[in-house]
């Protein structure tokens, strides 16, 4: 391979290229077990160039991602992690906690820059059907250009790629699917579903504007992280839009996000930070500014948001044209009486033209029966003919039966990734690497010390390569499954540095040794430094500082700082998460992932999904799931089909299908219960959904007299 100005596409692949070559030396391909004998394997520069030529040999070891191990020894870093990952131990000569690693590695297709060209107003035969489309779905020439317009500047420099060109012109119908009622998107993660579906929401907005319909948009996330990160990719796309509709005299696409965190007027301080988003456009902070009787949201740079309704009371005078919430506010905004207005109401519900369920492989067991009620509801009470659903997933086994059961709707169109590619001959030029790690735990260890262990070893890795000023400072997620078992995990992490760690480490010169972690200080002043720190009973308590948690209980402001740093990729080595971190959102510098415990295969696809999403990580990522030696998991790390159940791909024919609690008698009851509260927001009438709660045997009586009625 000859790379001359190696850069993007050629990089990573290049990278790629030394990461299979040594998986394949030092892995087991029969067993995928890492083999000891083979732990010492390394590459010279001089087969390394052979390899890739000399300018990507040059640029990887800058990057950081070639460990030098020797005078002239190397080893791509995520396959270096992976060994001294497996061989973890609390003291030098102490007994290692994984017993047989086993190590997998996938290869799969993502867009990259150079797939994603596809533009509106192109001459290629996609771009010309695809303008073809949009022109039928408006039917309307002028609206249709307004549109594309739209599309092309969201799009800027980049473009659409054959998966996302396709998908869209589905959505917007033709022939065979011209009356379907919903539709269904599986495609892994970092293959562009959200742009589709965004997209497609502005289509059926700009539509109702310019036929004088009044119908909104509802878009759902499990998760507050990953909404408030799409709302940043919704603000910035109706800046564009709007700039655009105000030049031909259109209204606005109005804007909400409607969830726990929601203020009232009142509650709002002048030049308070909205959310902790920053600008789409400059990057500066979102503040909200008085105006008059409202807040109006605007940036440190004097870029005005108008168009976002910013409090409840702002929602309720005039609801959004396009609300983003979650199925739980959702359900409270459906029994807000219509007279409230100030905030969301039922009557919102009554003009839905488009309901978006993302991440819908999340709403299973009795919480996808709860959800399939509530979208029953919203389908019974909606006005708007044209009423549709999109679930969109990385990936669903049985996809048919999932949606049916979750929607009601018999005959979703299922728009599938692997299914797109395949009928149209598609092949893209990027490739993500996935390394997936399996390693079972001894049961004399605990998986919390090794999570601390683990902790120390990839905050320092950051910390590092931030001191050498490398162009990239590795980032790692933990995955833990409570908030009482994050605090005790990382109380132990910060235990050890308080005991001195990691200073046995930085005192063993043979670079192989795996509980060595000299190969990460190229800067001999640095080590030394690092060294007489420790060495005369010093800490590195910087390590404290380059770690963080994120869940639920976690406040706002807190939040915000660890995702804002996740953006940055700056001043954050590891953060410990509960399921908070595990949908949808892209962090630049991740590329380390360990879960504890062998939980839903599905989940974990998602989990690994957070890493190597970037050209920043060279779209590699080592994700190691990390057993905790409780029963039910060892029927799932010795199922014979357990790597095909862990393909960040999916194979859809070998998972076990969903379950969804949607004929439940304890869900049917619940149904009723809502559909009669419904009805009485309905007719006005007070259904104690927000305010002050029934207070009186009378009005219980009252309460429970008008609800009977209303079934």
């Amino acid at each position: 391979m000859n790379i001359v100005g190696v850069s993007g596409n050629k990089l990573i692949n290049a990278y790629h290229t030394l990461v299979e070559d040594e998986y394949k030396k030092i892995v087991d391909q029969k067993t995928n077990v890492i083999n000891p004998e083979h732990i010492n394997y390394s590459m010279n520069s001089k087969e390394i160039i052979k390899t890739i030529g000399k300018d990507a040999f040059e640029k990887l070891r800058k990057m950081g991602f070639l460990v030098k191990l020797g005078e002239d020894e190397y080893r791509t870093l995520h396959i270096d992690v992976a060994i001294r990952s497996a061989y973890i131990r609390t003291q030098y000569e102490g007994v290692e906690y994984i017993v047989g690693p086993r190590l997998k590695l996938y290869k799969i297709p993502i867009p990259s820059k150079e797939d994603r060209v596809l533009k509106p107003f192109g001459s290629s035969d996609y771009e010309k059907e695809f303008y073809r489309r949009v022109k039928g779905f408006f039917n309307d020439d002028k609206v249709a250009d307004i549109y594309c317009q739209i599309v092309n500047k969201y799009l800027g420099n980049s473009g659409f790629d054959a998966f996302q060109i396709f998908s869209l012109m589905t959505l917007l119908k033709e022939n065979d699917i011209l009356n379907k009622k919903g539709f269904i998107i599986t495609a892994p993660t970092g293959a562009g579903k959200t742009e589709i579906f965004l997209l497609y929401a502005v289509a059926k907005l700009l539509k109702n504007k310019v036929t004088g319909n009044n119908g909104k948009v509802l878009l759902t996330y499990p998760r507050k992280a990953l909404a408030i990160d799409q709302s940043l990719r919704v603000i910035r796309l109706l800046f564009i839009a709007n700039q655009i509709l105000k030049s031909y005299n259109i209204e606005p696409i109005t804007f909400g996000i409607r969830d726990g965190d929601t203020k009232r007027f009142r509650d709002v301080k002048n030049k308070e930070l909205f959310r902790g988003m920053t600008c789409p456009i400059c990057g500066k902070k979102l503040m909200y500014i008085k105006h008059g009787n409202k807040y109006i949201i605007k940036c440190e740079n004097s870029h005005k948001f108008e168009f976002i309704k910013a409090t409840k009371e702002d929602m309720g005078k005039e609801h959004p044209d396009f609300l983003i919430s979650n199925m739980w506010a959702v359900e409270y905004r459906l029994v807000e009486q219509r007279n409230n207005n100030n905030d969301i109401n039922v009557s919102f519900f009554e003009n839905l033209s488009l309901l978006v369920v993302d991440e819908a492989h999340e709403y299973t067991g009795l919480g996808g029966g709860l959800v399939s009620i509530l979208i029953k509801l919203i389908k019974d009470i909606t006005n708007v003919p044209d009423f549709e659903i999109i679930l969109s997933s990385a990936t669903l086994p049985s996809p048919g039966n999932f949606a049916r059961k979750l929607t009601g709707i018999e005959d979703m169109h299922h728009i599938d990734f692997r299914d797109t590619m395949i009928k149209n001959k598609i092949e893209f030029k990027g490739k993500r690497l996935v390394l997936m790690g399996v390693y079972d735990i001894s049961p004399q260890y605990s998986w919390s010390t090794y999570a601390q262990l683990w902790a120390v070893m990839m905050s320092f890795l950051h910390y590092v390569y931030e001191k050498q000023n490398k162009s990239y400072s590795p980032q790692s997620l933990i995955f833990i499954q409570n908030i009482k078992e994050i605090r005790r995990t990382l109380s132990g992490f910060e235990e050890n540095i308080a005991l001195g760690e990691p200073k046995d480490h930085i005192n063993i010169e043979d670079p192989y040794d795996p509980y060595s972690f000299v190969p990460y200080v190229e800067d001999n002043k640095l080590l030394e430094d690092i060294r007489e720190k420790l060495n005369s009973g010093d800490k590195l308590e910087e390590l404290l500082n380059l770690t963080g948690e994120m869940h639920s209980d976690l406040k706002p402001k807190k939040r915000s700082k660890i995702m804002e740093k996740l953006k940055s990729q700056k001043g954050l080595g590891v953060v410990f998460s509960t399921s908070s971190l595990e949908l949808g959102v892209d962090y630049g510098g991740v590329s380390f992932i360990l879960n504890s415990g062998f939980e839903n295969p599905l989940s974990l696809r998602q989990r690994i999904g957070r890493g190597g999403r970037t050209e920043n990580t060279l779209r590699t990522t080592l994700g190691i799931i990390l057993t905790r030696k409780v029963p039910s998991e060892s029927f799932l790390i010795y199922d014979a089909h357990i790597w095909d159940r862990l393909d960040p791909m999916g194979r859809k024919d070998e998972d076990k299908e969903l379950i969804i609690s949607y004929a439940n008698p304890q869900i049917d009851l619940r149904y009723n219960l809502t559909k009669g509260l419904v009805k009485l927001a309905q007719n006005s009438r007070n259904t104690y959904a927000s305010g002050r709660g029934i207070r009186t045997e009378r009005e219980l009586k009252e309460f429970l007299q008008y609800w009977s009625n209303a079934l």
